[in-house]
This record gives C-alpha cells, sequence and structure tokens, in this order.
C-alpha cells in the first residue's frame, strides 16, 4: 500500500463517507495520518440544538481542539447548522425580545459567538473557501459583523450561504417592523471572489443594502444565487415602515433597489451565473426588466418557489427565443393563471420552447378547473434527456368553506405519444 502514489491514496482517503472510519482510518499508521488528516479536516461541521442553539455538538473535535491545533488549519470548509423541525418561528433572539433589550447583545451572554469565536480563530488565515450558517438566527457581530472575523480573517471565501430567519413575526397583530432594531450590520463587500451565494430570512432594510453590496461585488464570478425571502409581504412591510419616503413598488424592489443593474441600460453583470434560485420575491410585472437581469439563455438550473408574475416571465422567455438550455426546472406556483385555455398556458409554452431538462419538479396550484391535461405533452418534449419527474398539481373544492386537496394523478400513465 505505502508503494502507492500518494495522490491515489488521498483519493482513496476521499472515498470514505463515514467520518468515524476516516478517524479510524487516520490511526493505522504514521503514514495513514499524514494521508487521512487533510481529508479529515477538509470540512468541519457542527451540530446545533433546535431549540437551545448554543448547545453545539462538537464532540468528534473537542480533543483535537486541546491538544492538535494544527489541524484546524487544515479546514477549508466550515458548515453550522441546526434542524428546523419543532421551532420554526422566533429562532433569533431579534424574533424573542421585538425592539430589545437583546439577552445575546447587551449582556455578555451570546453563548454562541463564545463557543464559536475561539474554534474559528484556530483556522489559517485566508485559508476558508466557503462558510454556512444554516441556524435560522442572526450571525454574532464578532463574527460577520462589521469588522468580524470572517470579514478580517476570512475575505477570500467563495461560497457563503446564510439562514438568519426574518427578525421578528409575520403576524402583524404580534409584532411591527417599526417596533423592531435591526440586528448588528453586516459588511459583506470584502468578499470579492464569491461564486456560490445563498440566503435565506433577509428582510430588514440594511440587510437589503447588504445584499446589493455583495451582488455588486461579485456579479461578474457568481455561478449560483439563491434568496429566499420567506414572506415578500414582510420585507415590503419593513421596507416602507422603515423609509416612508421611498416610494418603490413593489415588484420594483428587487430589479431597482436589490440587483446590481445599469441605471441606464438595464443589463446585469452576472455573466457567469448558472444557477438561480428565488423564493417568496414579487417579480417585476414587466418580465423584461426581470429577463435583463438574469441571461436565462446561460441558466443550467432554475428554481422559482411562490414568486408573483412568474407566469407573465416564462411567457416572455418563451416569445423571446432565447437558446435555453436548463436541465433542472423547479416550479411553485399558486393561482398561478386565470385563463380557460391551459393549454396555451405560459408554463405550456415555457416548457414546449426547449428540451433539455433532465429533472423537472413542478407545483401548481391552478385558480380554475380546467384541464391542465396538457402539460403532461409539454413534459413530453423532454423525455429523450428527462430523469427525474415530481409533479404536484392541488385543487380547491368551494362547499361551504375551501378546502385544498390533492388532483388525482391516476390517468398521467396515458401513453400521450399515441394522438
Amino acid at each position: 500500500m505505502y508503494k502507492l502514489p500518494s495522490e491515489l491514496c488521498t483519493c482513496i482517503a476521499e472515498q470514505v463517507a463515514s467520518r468515524n472510519d476516516l478517524a479510524s482510518l487516520r490511526g493505522v499508521s504514521k503514514y495513514w495520518k499524514e494521508v487521512a488528516t487533510p481529508v479529515l479536516f477538509h470540512t468541519l461541521i457542527i451540530h446545533a440544538g433546535e431549540i437551545a442553539l448554543e448547545e453545539l455538538d462538537s464532540k468528534p473535535y473537542e480533543s483535537l481542539i486541546e491538544t492538535s491545533f494544527q489541524c484546524l488549519q487544515l479546514v477549508r470548509h466550515f458548515d453550522i447548522h441546526a434542524v428546523f423541525h419543532e421551532d420554526l418561528k422566533l429562532r433569533c433572539p431579534h424574533s424573542k425580545y421585538p425592539g430589545g433589550p437583546y439577552p445575546w447583545e447587551f449582556t455578555g451572554i451570546d453563548v454562541l459567538n463564545f463557543k464559536l469565536l475561539p474554534l474559528l480563530k484556530q483556522f489559517k488565515n485566508k485559508n476558508l473557501r466557503s462558510f454556512r450558517w444554516e441556524l435560522g438566527c442572526c450571525v454574532p457581530k464578532e463574527i460577520l459583523g462589521i469588522d468580524g472575523y470572517l470579514q478580517r480573517e476570512q475575505p477570500e471565501i467563495e461560497s457563503l450561504s446564510l439562514n438568519t430567519e426574518p427578525p421578528a413575526d409575520t403576524d402583524p397583530l404580534y409584532f411591527s417592523s417599526s417596533s423592531l432594531q435591526c440586528p448588528a450590520s453586516l459588511d459583506l463587500s470584502v468578499f470579492k471572489r464569491l461564486q456560490n451565494f445563498s440566503w435565506t430570512g433577509l428582510r430588514m432594510r440594511p440587510e437589503l443594502e447588504s445584499l446589493r453590496t455583495i451582488l455588486k461585488a461579485n456579479c461578474e464570478i457568481l455561478r449560483v444565487l439563491e434568496l429566499d425571502f420567506i414572506y415578500w409581504d414582510a420585507v415590503r412591510r419593513a421596507w416602507t415602515e422603515q423609509d416612508p419616503n421611498l416610494m418603490l413598488k413593489d415588484e420594483d424592489i428587487l430589479n431597482e433597489y436589490i440587483l446590481p443593474l445599469s441605471p441606464v441600460l438595464m443589463t446585469s453583470g452576472f455573466v457567469a451565473l448558472t444557477n438561480l434560485s428565488l423564493t417568496a420575491v414579487t417579480l417585476s410585472s414587466d418580465p423584461e426588466a426581470t429577463i435583463s437581469a438574469f441571461d436565462f439563455g446561460q441558466l443550467r438550473s432554475l428554481r422559482l418557489h411562490r414568486c408573483p408574475h412568474t407566469p407573465r416571465l416564462l411567457c416572455a422567455i418563451a416569445r423571446a427565443g432565447l437558446p435555453i438550455k436548463l436541465e433542472v426546472l423547479d416550479v411553485v406556483m399558486e393561482d398561478t393563471e386565470r385563463t380557460d385555455d391551459w393549454e396555451h398556458s405560459s408554463l405550456n409554452a415555457f416548457l414546449r420552447s426547449f428540451d433539455s431538462l433532465r429533472r423537472l419538479y413542478i407545483l401548481i396550484k391552478p385558480a380554475t378547473t380546467d384541464s391542465t391535461d396538457h402539460f403532461f405533452e409539454s413534459i413530453l418534449c423532454h423525455s429523450k434527456n428527462l430523469r427525474r419527474l415530481v409533479y404536484h398539481e392541488q385543487i380547491t373544492k368551494e362547499t361551504w368553506y375551501s378546502r385544498t386537496t390533492d388532483k388525482d394523478l391516476s390517468w398521467a400513465t396515458t401513453d400521450f405519444s399515441e394522438d
């Protein structure tokens, strides 16, 4: 085994799926310790408790943190996350204490910060390439605030994923955006090498400003962009309450304020973007503006979930005759189109405008009870390449109350190619 090239031994170690098995391989001999150590510590994954986020499960690394800090200097990818099963709202102290005071910030009991910073500081400067924060709460300002650790020591991050949750419940009966203080400001302008960027839960005006800054700084190299606003009405409400003098239509916030568009040509700098995911964002009622913002002919993966004006956008893309090369399409549309002719609907037209899909996910809730059978004829346009199809259709039955049920799709086994 020792006669094998070291590169081949590294490839063998990289194929070990279990981190426990990889740790065992590391203990076989001095040679395998040298081979397996960089692989084992290439990615550091920390699990946090769902109810008490400060309860970090880092047992696999505790002994090494105490005795061998140099191993942590090998870390290139950091991932801290918690499950989202029971505690789906009010995970952040800015939600639990609207308007303050916030125990994490004002009383020095920021347990997450106290536990994480000593760990992060053992990483080699400028060595981290990805940072993933999937806790549903704000990132401590010492880590990602103005002059935070990441900005100072890890400015060369290429992949940044944040799940921060809006800083208040969306029910206006309980909380008002005007009573909220925004979480610690984020200065993301230092990150200028991002190829992958994802943010879930942003809402407040300073967060949107940070988003615009980071998109402007990385638009020419960004390959993957994922934005999930969760509840766009809450974004709009927070926007207007924080600055009543800024009169922007709901549908103009994305294109005119967030995206780094040229004010004259309204063209985008996303020249490298291949994967786009937008959730709960009102698209412009002028689809040409959105087409100008993103090069849909270049995308390989497109995800649009609960985005008003999606039908208009899909129809405009089909009519524009763009050379679509999508391999993955994931669409969720509610009350999609009020039309009596689903055969000529926007989604139908879009699906028929190209034939390169390998994976297709569709969830629709038509506003009418008209037949949507022709969707499957359009889907068959992709039969040559399609490897996975998930189709979900819901219908609303009006009796003495509204009831939403899944549509019976047993008929979908019909061979449409006979017609």
